[in-house]
Order: structure tokens, then sequence, then C-alpha cells
């Protein structure tokens, strides 16, 4: 099974994207959320959208689930196919002179910077001493999260996040968005009514996913997913 696919919002990226003139090779890594890839999982797994879409199937769930056992109980195995795929990657684009992109939590919140703390485990998530980003500088890694600390210190050239509202967390949008950083958050009443009024850009983020080509300062508006 392939860690590396693609799904109806990214294939819809893709067109949106050469409409502007831009071509890009584009993979994501999709996983079951939860303990252990999750931050903060508690709060939002009951209406994450991974579940949403072919998430509500057996045998799409099962193969998100496969992969997530994979980081989990085998790391190395995962890190070695993971390289392998990014490689190849890296190769389409080349050869069709495309940029390649990669969205590595498509329903997980990992830190793929260094070590991660699942359950009291340490998991090694360095190639060699390196980071994916620093093993692969030419592929365009970008990725929504709820981790604070991680948004805020993200130095990466090659990664770019965009901090997600999770109706905790209001004091730290507002400071990264202060701070340059973009905010993702569910269309809803509630939340039109904390974040529509005030100087900040606001975009749809359903009309495509290449959060990296947004403008710094950005609200971005998510339909709620049934």
């Amino acid at each position: 099974m392939p860690l590396l696919t693609s799904n109806t919002k990214i294939d819809k990226s893709v067109i949106w994207a050469q409409k502007q003139g831009l071509e890009y090779e584009a993979v994501i890594l999709q996983m079951n959320p939860g303990r252990g890839v999750c931050v903060n999982w508690e709060l939002c797994i009951s209406t994450c959208i991974a579940f949403t879409g072919y998430g509500k199937f057996k045998n799409v769930r099962a193969g998100r689930e496969k992969r997530k056992k994979l980081f989990l109980n085998d790391i190395e195995g995962f890190k070695k196919q993971l390289k392998k795929e990014l490689t190849n990657l890296v190769k389409r684009a080349d050869k069709k002179g495309k940029i390649p992109v990669c969205r590595l939590n498509g329903f997980t919140d990992i830190d793929w910077g260094q070590k991660l703390q699942p359950d009291g485990r340490i998991i090694e998530v360095l190639f060699d001493g390196l980071t994916v980003f620093e093993l692969f500088p030419v592929i365009t890694f970008y990725d929504y999260s709820a981790d604070y600390l991680k948004t805020l210190s993200n130095k990466i050239p090659n990664l770019h996040l965009t901090f997600s509202y999770k109706g905790n967390n209001l004091s730290h949008c507002w400071k990264l968005l202060y701070s340059g950083i973009n905010i993702a958050v569910i269309d809803r009443l509630d939340t039109r009514q904390l974040f529509a009024r005030n100087s900040f850009k606001q975009v749809d983020f359903d009309v495509h996913d290449f959060r990296f080509l947004d403008k710094p300062g950005t609200i971005g508006w998510l339909k709620f997913k049934e």
C-alpha cells in the first residue's frame, strides 16, 4: 500500500493552480487521526474531516489505519517507504516540469521536525540525522496544525504551516495572525462572530488547498463537513 496518494481536494487544487499558470505534482499522506499522531486529539476527533467524504467508507478508513499502525509500530519501515515515495515524487515532477508538493498531515498533526512522544514513547523521525524537509529541499511541504508552538517557531524554508482554530485557542489565533501566520476556521455563526470583523484578509479555503500560496496574515474559511 502506498503512503502518498491524492484526494478530491488535492486534485481540485492542482486544476485550480493550472488555471493560474502554476504546475504542481502534489501528494498527501492520509492516516487516521487520534492518539499518537495528533495534538489535543480528544478535542476534535468527533468532528474531524477524516470521517467525511470517502472517509465514511470502511475500506478507506482501514487503509488509513494501516498506514498509521506502520508509523507507530515500525517507524524504520515507514521512513524507508516514505523516502522512496518522496524520491519518486521529485522524479515525476522533474520529468513533467512541475513543482513537487507534499502535505504530510492529511488528518494528523505530527511534528516531522525531530522526535515525537506519542503515549510516552519517543519515535525518531529523522533520516540519518536530517529532517524530511532537509532531505527533500526541492519539495514544497505544507500542513494545517493545531500545535501553537510548532506553528509559531516554524523556520523551515520549505514548510508552510496554517494554524487551525479549535474553539479553545482563540488567543493563539490572534497572536499568530499579528505575527503574519495564517489561520483556518470552520465557517459557522459563532466563528463568524469571532473572526469576521477585523482588518485581516479573509478568503475561502475550500477553493483550493495550496496554503503556501496565501498571503501572510490571512483568515481562511472552511465549510463544515457533515
